[in-house]
């Protein structure tokens, strides 16, 4: 076979569209990628992704979803349509793909686990029974160095398992002017219970003394969007706090920013931060996750205890008084910015599929010997 031939590419997924769209493009704009099958209950409205085919696995429940995910898998396995698997959030839709994936076409699958999948209470169970399936993966993906230990530790493969970093397109996210924003400071996500927006308003109340003009935007819905509103008024910081909701394009807001805060209980490193990053903000986030692979506390921004409303008050007014200060650390997220180019997790994409492409080579000579050709 070709050393140039490219790989077609089964992805079994439920993410958000935008995450889609992030993990996915280093590896659809790979020169040895030639299409992508997405299996997803919902089909991607928005998603400029290149080559790529979208079958839909709807369900009255999520049983019924996950019984039509393998089946629409096992029939691409059976077409021979797919070289190889890749799915994120492994528990259960990676766990689909490598049970579709075996038989007398099995094909090389990836799991890549990505945050609360790895760190939360039950998927941390549910990962610790489903262990021997999992470890059947020919390639185990995580958000950093601390996570790829544990997994170690945990009894998967060392050699399958590696750091593959979240990268965005880096020129879609201009760098902001500090002197000219209109936020002091900007969160992203889900306004859900476990990324503790509460936090930063109690902190925007703790600041408001020293800082009576300081302006925050929340961007993102979620079912906590109306307590959190109830709780501005309640901290009477209301008019202070820009509720925009949910955001297609973030990079207008970020721009707009000084400090990025995340305050989350649990996280991979999330997107957000990434893209925050990118566009010069200086991060105050909980030290959570991998956070800290991206995050050198002091250096290009701030970590901080999860919960700790205090230390994140003072780590955000350390920067909007320390006009040095702040300018040290922003300088610092400029420089690194290169860091999180697509071309970083194409890098670690590169040897797999060459992997890929030796199975599927064996695979189509050991057909040609029988007369069962693709």
């Amino acid at each position: 076979m070709s050393e140039h031939y490219q790989s077609r590419i089964g992805c079994c997924i439920r993410l958000q569209e935008a995450n889609v769209h992030h993990h996915l493009y280093p590896l659809a704009s790979h020169p040895l990628v030639e299409k992508i099958h997405v299996i997803r209950h919902l089909p991607l409205t928005s998603s400029a992704l290149p080559n790529l085919t979208f079958h839909g696995a709807p369900g009255r429940s999520r049983l019924h979803r996950f019984e039509a995910m393998f089946r629409t898998c096992r029939r691409l396995v059976n077409q021979r349509d797919v070289d190889a698997f890749v799915s994120f959030n492994p528990i259960p839709y990676g766990m689909i793909a490598l049970l579709a994936a075996r038989g007398q076409y099995r094909c090389p699958v990836h799991l890549g686990f990505i945050g609360t999948d790895w760190y939360g209470g039950k998927q941390r169970i549910i990962r610790r029974l489903t262990t021997p399936l999992l470890q059947r993966a020919d390639l185990i993906t995580v958000t950093g160095e601390g996570m790829r230990q544990q997994a170690i530790a945990e009894g998967f493969n060392a050699p399958r398992v590696c750091v593959l970093p979240h990268t965005i397109d880096v020129d879609a996210f201009p760098e902001n002017a500090p002197d000219r924003c209109r936020y002091d400071l900007i969160t992203v996500g889900r306004l859900a219970y476990g990324k503790r927006i509460d936090m930063i308003l109690r902190a925007t109340k703790n600041l408001l003394p020293a800082h009576p003009g300081i302006r925050v935007c929340i961007a993102g819905d979620g079912p906590e969007r109306q307590k959190l509103e109830t709780l501005t008024q309640h901290l009477a910081i209301r008019e202070h706090v820009d509720f925009v909701g949910h955001v297609e394009d973030v990079s207008n807001y970020l721009r707009q920013a000084r400090v990025f805060v995340l305050s989350s209980d649990s996280e991979g490193v999330p997107f957000a931060l990434i893209e925050a990053m990118a566009s010069g903000l200086v991060p105050v986030c909980t030290d959570v996750g991998t956070i800290g692979d991206v995050i050198k506390d002091n250096e290009n921004g701030i970590l901080v205890p999860p919960g700790d409303v205090a230390t994140f008050t003072r780590a955000v007014c350390s920067l909007l008084d320390d006009h040095d200060r702040y300018a040290t650390m922003r300088d610092a997220v400029v420089n690194g910015r290169g860091q999180f180019a697509h071309a970083h997790a194409a890098a670690v994409w590169t040897p797999w599929l060459e992997r890929v492409r030796d199975v599927t080579s064996r695979r189509g000579d050991a057909a040609a010997g029988t007369g069962d050709e693709r």
